[in-house]
């Protein structure tokens, strides 16, 4: 998982979580999709304000998905 932010450039910063946290830079999200979008199979959710903390569950978002599959 990671949290990411689109610039009114439409370059994208995508800050990945997990035990080797790290932070990259992409082109645009259509780039993020193609490199990181598993065939479809990876979901954008965008959100136009930030969402109060207590309503994202990173273990919810998580458990979505079958960590061998990754």
């Amino acid at each position: 998982m990671a949290w990411g932010t689109v610039y009114p450039n439409g370059k994208v910063s995508l800050a990945w979580c997990g035990p080797r946290p790290s932070i990259n830079v992409y082109e645009s999200l259509a780039d993020v999709t193609a490199i990181h979008g598993h065939d479809g199979h990876t979901q954008v959710v965008v959100y136009d304000e930030l969402p109060h903390p207590a309503a994202i569950d990173p273990a919810r978002l998580l458990s979505r998905f079958d960590a061998r599959a990754v």
